[in-house]
């Protein structure tokens, strides 16, 4: 995730952070850690500049990450050019086994469909014991493994 669900893991926890220390390591503006603080960000009391506290900057920014995750029920796909969850066309998907370079057996795997709407090739990854539970009502063609 980009600008707008910046990586928690970047502030440290033994650190405090300006506003504008956290607008250039994130890359947004300013005002946006304003709206934050609307939102529940609580800097540290006190007069003068406002600071945050790593930890506090980190809790928010899990939080924010959670909430903004979606998972995809079972059978769907989540298409780039359409920017929405879609079934593949005719509920058909092909199924690629990772192979790892060590010549274990596989155990995970890319799944592609076609965009009904827009044509793109939509991906998905996934787990090979999961596999019935991520199908759905789809079609699956396993093809020829890909190695790692």
């Amino acid at each position: 995730m980009g600008a707008c669900h910046p990586n928690p893991r970047r502030f440290k926890i033994h650190h405090s952070y300006s506003v504008g220390e956290i607008a250039r390591m994130c890359g947004i503006h300013k005002n946006t850690i304003g709206r934050w603080r609307k939102a529940g960000l609580k800097p540290i009391e006190g007069k003068g500049q406002l600071l945050f506290r790593g930890p506090d900057l980190r809790e928010f920014l899990e939080r924010r990450r959670q909430a903004a995750k979606c998972p995809l029920p079972p059978g769907f796909f989540f298409c780039l050019g359409c920017r929405t969850r879609k079934e593949p066309a005719e509920r058909m998907a092909d199924l690629i086994e990772i192979m790892p370079a060590n010549g274990k057996p596989a155990t995970t795997g890319d799944l592609k469909g076609l965009c009904p709407d827009c044509l793109a090739i939509m991906n998905r990854k996934v787990n090979l014991a999961r596999l019935p539970s991520v199908r759905g009502n789809l079609d699956i063609t396993v093809r020829e493994a890909s190695h790692a």
